[in-house]
């Protein structure tokens, strides 16, 4: 598509003709934004231009009526509207929830006579408008201190500090918004894209009740440039890093609608990468729609979702949170058919594997493969082809360590009906003791095979935890497809529903709600720098001793449900979850021996060159 036929007006959606008419002008013009086009990215597609606007009705249509059985509880709300541009999803938003108060934060004052002036106009009219900026690269905080005052505008009071209904979801107060304008910001070489920081100050103000959050937490629906999606939603844990964590911790993000496929095998920005088995897969997405029932949502006709996922297919699986263990017998008999297995393995060293013709060969990895309990790690094993590792045997050490995840799981819940003490330690032990010979005996085999085993594990306690790991494994829903032509210009945008979590992380008479999500961000950010190391490594790069010391102090450090590990040294910080970040630095504001602030901003600086050999491990994967 050429640089100028992107902003040409499509007579399927008459407001493109208003559109291009305002910002770029009629042949022969003056207006030199008409004559320059839009800029281009390294990525191959749309980049974003100084403005996007929504131009398809039929897209808002479905939307709605897709989003419609969790948009009930926002009828008659008030609507605080970001940058809506030509109004096209505002008006169409309205029209459905019938709002009391529709706030327009639309500084642009190009937007208002076509497409302002004529909502607010409208007889009985509940729109009002505000030329206020709502999001920006620098300053527009106290710009919502003044429409939440102003009786005219939007006025939501504040709740007092000590009220229980700042933690809880407020349904009266609704945010929309376009994160996908860009501002010139003077003292910068370029336009800032900002989506991604706009996003951070909003769970910010979420977790520490600010902005519009003074009432309670408020939902967001936005809309963003899908350059975006690449770094709010990493197909796999292997490429989480600290934003994800921290967005992760306070609020839900799920996709609602979009232009670029993240499965698309396709697209050349993750053509390298490797790719989860279909199986699992199919059981991420089975879960999906399972979610989507239990809501009550039904993609519209004629509308598809942009994930064309793979449906079970009766392939055998078995989850490593199901266990049948209801005894501290049936849980030591469980352990003694694991370490059972290990000794077959070990009777079959590597010389016995390769003895024999090859067709033998065959039959004794065949045998080993039928004999594993959790079969799908034979096709996870299978996306580690051409590492130079035979991958039968990773999936047959992943298997082991799957049955030592799932002996784990069992512990806990055992551990959890508060039974034998004295039993609890030994069967610990024992699991430890097993745990620690599986990961000696494989490393010494081949230690590229045994950590392509551990990423098996790994990969699998992050996909069917629940809540998952990461914000695509955990979607609510599945996301509609939209095009380009959608929106004006012809661009790749998505829209996000980013709801807050409950979670208050205040630590009664040590840490506020604004110093501990200040904690937050720079905790995670010092963890994350290294993702690929353990939790205690990564702890005392922060501080001596603070792994021994702060990981005892958090319980569902010890819960692979949750997770955790019985190990902890078996716990990488790309896995953390955000319920155990939370536990962290809970533990980390009590512990006395913590550095300041500064001090951990400064760690996590020194850690930068650690960090650059993780990511080239990465890049391998």
């Amino acid at each position: 598509m050429s640089r100028i036929s992107r902003f040409a007006a499509d007579t399927k959606y008459p407001v493109t003709q208003t559109l291009f008419e305002l910002f770029h002008g009629t042949p022969g013009s003056n207006n030199k934004s008409a004559i320059k086009g839009p800029r281009k990215t390294f990525k191959e597609g749309f980049a974003p231009d100084l403005r996007n606007d929504i131009v398809s009705e039929s897209l808002c249509d479905d939307t709605i009526k897709y989003l419609a059985p969790t948009l009930e509880k926002h009828k008659g709300c008030t609507i605080i509207d970001i940058h809506p541009g030509a109004s096209v999803w505002s008006s169409k938003l309205h029209d459905f929830l019938q709002p009391k108060r529709h706030l327009l934060m639309e500084p642009e004052e190009r937007y208002f006579t076509p497409f302002i002036k004529p909502l607010l106009d409208k007889p009985g009219s509940t729109y009002r408008h505000t030329n206020l900026i709502g999001a920006h690269p620098r300053e527009y905080w106290p710009n919502y201190e003044k429409v939440l005052s102003e009786a005219e505008l939007a006025p939501s009071p504040a709740l007092p500090a000590d009220d229980p209904a700042l933690r809880a979801l407020n349904p009266t107060l609704l945010v929309i918004g376009n994160l996908s304008r860009q501002y010139k910001v003077l003292a910068r070489a370029r336009s800032v894209h900002f989506g991604a920081l706009i996003l951070q100050q909003f769970l910010h103000a979420a977790l520490t009740n600010q902005l519009f959050h003074r009432s309670g937490l408020v939902r967001m629906m936005l809309w963003l440039p899908e350059a975006e999606k690449y770094t709010l939603f990493p197909t796999s844990e292997v490429y989480r890093h600290s934003l994800n964590a921290r967005l992760g911790v306070g609020s839900s993000l799920t996709e609602v609608a979009g232009t670029v496929d993240l499965y698309d095998t396709a697209d050349s920005f993750y053509f390298r990468r490797r790719r989860r088995p279909p199986v699992l897969e199919a059981i991420i997405a089975d879960r999906a729609r399972r979610r989507m029932d239990d809501l009550g949502m039904q993609p519209p006709p004629g509308r598809a979702f942009l994930h064309d996922r793979p449906k079970p297919d009766g392939s055998a699986f078995l989850s490593p949170f199901e266990t049948a263990v209801s005894t501290w017998q049936d849980l030591e008999a469980e352990i003694a058919t694991t370490e059972a297995r290990l000794a077959d393995l070990v009777r079959l060293d590597r010389g016995d594997r390769r003895r024999g013709a090859p067709g033998q060969r065959q039959q004794r990895e065949q045998a080993m493969l039928g004999s594993m309990k959790y079969p799908q790690c034979e096709a996870s094993g299978q996306t580690f082809k051409g590492s130079g590792n035979n991958v039968t045997w990773v999936a047959v050490w992943a298997d082991l360590g799957m049955r030592v995840l799932n002996l784990e799981v069992a512990l806990r819940q055992l551990e959890e009906k508060g039974e034998d003490a004295a039993t609890y330690e030994r069967v610990r032990d024992r699991i430890l003791k097993l745990d620690h010979d599986v990961d000696t005996i494989a490393t010494s085999e081949s230690m590229n095979m045994a950590e392509f085993a551990q990423r098996v594990v790994e990969q699998q306690q992050a996909c069917l935890m629940e809540p998952a790991i990461i914000a695509l494994d955990d979607r609510a829903y599945e996301p509609l497809k939209a095009t380009p032509s959608d929106f004006w210009p012809n661009s790749e945008l998505m829209l996000l529903d980013m709801v807050p979590k409950p979670r208050d992380l205040s630590v009664e008479g040590l840490a506020s709600k604004r110093e501990m999500s200040k904690l937050c961000e720079t905790f995670c950010r010092s963890l994350l720098e290294s993702p690929t190391r353990t939790l205690p490594e990564a702890l005392e790069r922060l501080a001596p001793n603070a792994g021994r010391d702060v990981i005892p102090m958090v319980d569902i450090a010890r819960d692979p449900r949750k997770g955790g590990r019985l190990n902890p040294h078996r716990i990488r910080v790309r896995m953390i979850s955000d319920e155990l970040i939370e536990g962290l630095i809970k533990a980390w504001v009590e512990w006395p021996f913590k550095p300041s602030l500064t001090d951990l901003v400064l760690a996590s600086e020194s850690s930068e060159g650690v960090s650059e050999e993780a990511r080239e491990a990465e890049v391998e994967e």
